[in-house]
């Protein structure tokens, strides 16, 4: 063993994403993240305690079983045993910053009934404390971006296309496609019409403070403990772009809803670290990997609905008082238990997986606490029905943050305000808004674009149609709607241009052309125009080709008067939308 280099070794991390319900009524219907206890109307379970043993053995106790093992790793604990709260003893919490415990849903008042210690696990060993550098790991190739590009290979395991992304209804009556970062405060209008669309323009304090990123990030991601060697320090992220790898056995629509929620979480994080999906489940050992597996062996209404747990390298200083440190990701994983979802308290099971995936995900990103926070998808206590389908403004800084500004393998006395460098928690928007008549009622859609801390987030909302484009008997041959694109570039440049969508009703193919792309001072951006080929899916339009970027939109309005989308492309980030 050479004691002059610091040690790499390659641990098991298993975070729990302990799901349990509450037997609450309607549509409700509660989840409580690695929770310990519950009261006589809870349905409480936790998820196992996985356990990788070193060298010599070693191995670990679960909450529902005990682990043990040699160079192979660890066992498991059994993951339909219910929690004991009684006979836990955690030997240190995982986050040393002496949080209260959160309580329990109660199912009458929603009000808890016992503590929860979301820190009661048990903790994990080290795979192998000798290994000098980490494996190498195999090379992978053929990776499709969320939309219509993909590649593939005659030797490698093809998965179904990818299916087309819609719009995420945010309630009954409305779509929101892109981020939730509609402004709700007051901007300053522009001298004129741009395309027939007003444009909006200022800055709003929307964006987590310092402090709260801060807070969150120190509270939540920087603790594992360990009995025998102490806490692992460090913020451990992936170094290279994430890539999900779905199970070959997941349905057409579990496909859909993990590149849902993967899209949602997209909006959150930075061009170059973007979540793919994989045209194949090979290499699930490649650095990077967030492999999704759907475990059809738990019985319907079983309370745990999913767990995520991630590979990580930790180093070893060679001298000095230093503690081990997390260093970097290296693979991830989410089970999903699809049986579980099938429970009347679930009015949409589909949606309820789709927010669980998010938190699972975004847990396998290297969010490995929970936020005490009520507005925030890693909040420990989460109504499915009740939240909205999108991140909330904490959880999409912190990614943010994550990605975008920190080091992976920042220690925690590394860590403070000055870390964020010269993060703001004020944003730049653009927004138009165009409107119709339908009777003696004026009907509204927006879109637009937020820019704050080095990413520009686009949104378009507006209302839903009563039926698919292709039932509007009202509408026939070719239809076009125009309007206008506001967008930012990564520098924070502004770029207003002409929107002009047309369909064939008969095929639901069409074009969308942006033209006139310039800045407010009329200065043209690049070349000035870019074309896109899109097709038409129920009300939802996405592209098949033409100029590189991810485009998606939405048709809205009850007669599909008007059409809303993002672009989102390595040098601009724009919301556009336009009537007919």
């Amino acid at each position: 063993m050479d004691h002059g280099a610091p040690r790499l070794v390659l641990a098991i991390l298993l975070f729990v994403a302990a799901l349990a319900m509450t037997s609450c009524g309607g549509d409700g219907g509660g989840v409580v993240d690695g929770i310990q206890g519950g009261g006589a109307n809870d349905e409480v379970v936790d998820d196992e305690g996985e356990a990788v043993g070193g060298n010599s053995g070693g191995g670990g106790s679960g909450s529902g079983g005990s682990g043990s093992g040699g160079n192979s790793g660890g066992g498991g604990g059994n993951p339909q045993a219910p929690v004991n709260p009684t006979n836990q003893q955690p030997q240190q919490p995982v986050n040393p910053t002496n949080r209260q415990p959160q309580q329990p849903v109660n199912p009458t008042n929603q009000q808890p009934q016992q503590p929860v210690n979301p820190t009661n696990q048990q903790p994990q060993q080290p795979v192998n404390p000798t290994i000098q550098q980490p494996p190498a790991l195999p090379k992978s190739t053929f990776v499709t971006t969320l939309g219509p590009t993909s590649a593939s290979s005659s030797n490698q395991q093809a998965q179904p296309p990818a299916l087309p992304l819609p719009a995420i209804a945010t309630t009954t009556s409305h779509y929101l496609v892109g981020s939730n970062r509609k402004p709700s405060g007051t901007l300053v209008a522009a001298p004129n019409l741009y395309h027939g669309v007003t444009v909006k323009k200022g800055q709003i304090a929307d964006v987590s403070s310092t402090n709260a990123v801060v807070k969150h990030l120190g509270s939540s991601l920087m603790y594992l403990y360990r009995p025998s060697k102490g806490p692992l320090l460090g913020l451990a992220t992936f170094s290279v772009a994430p890539v999900i790898k779905i199970d070959p056995g997941a349905t057409d629509e579990e496909r859909r809803r993990v590149e849902i929620a993967t899209s949602i979480i997209n909006s959150a994080l930075p061009h170059d670290k973007r979540i793919k999906i994989a045209s194949d489940y090979n290499n699930l050992n490649e650095e990077g990997t967030i492999q999704i597996t759907f475990n059809r062996n738990f019985p319907r209404n079983h309370p745990l609905l999913g767990h995520a747990k991630v590979t990580s390298y930790w180093q070893t200083p060679a001298t000095g008082d230093k503690k081990d440190k997390l260093v970097k990701l290296v693979t991830s994983m989410v089970e999903m238990r699809p049986n579980a979802f099938v429970k009347p308290t679930f009015g949409d099971p589909g949606r309820a997986m789709i927010q669980v995936l998010i938190h699972e995900i975004m847990h396998a990103l290297g969010i490995w606490g929970h936020i005490d926070n009520t507005s925030s998808l890693m909040g420990t206590y989460y109504a499915y029905n009740s939240r909205p389908m999108f991140l909330y403004p904490i959880d999409s800084d912190i990614l943010l943050a994550m990605y975008g500004v920190l080091p992976t393998g920042l220690q925690p006395d590394e860590f403070d305000a000055n870390s964020l460098g010269s993060w703001s928690n004020t944003s730049s928007h653009l927004v138009g808004e165009f409107s119709w008549q339908q009777g003696t009622t004026t009907t509204t859609a927006s879109f637009g674009v937020a820019y704050a801390n080095g990413l520009a987030r686009p949104w378009a909302t507006g209302p839903k149609p009563g039926s698919a484009l292709s039932a509007n008997t009202d509408l026939s041959t070719t239809v076009t709607w125009n309007g206008a694109l506001l967008g930012y570039t990564p520098t924070a440049d502004e770029v207003v241009g002409k929107a002009s969508l047309a369909v064939e009703i008969s095929s639901l193919t069409g074009n969308l052309n942006f033209t006139e792309l310039k800045d407010f001072s009329d200065q043209q951006w690049k070349d000035g125009d870019l074309g896109y080929m899109v097709v038409v899916e129920e009300n939802f339009f996405r592209r098949t080709g033409g100029d590189d970027g991810n485009l998606r939109g939405t048709f809205v309005g009850s007669k599909h008067e008007g059409m809303v989308g993002v672009l989102e492309r390595s040098d601009l980030a724009a919301g556009f939308g336009g009537k007919r």
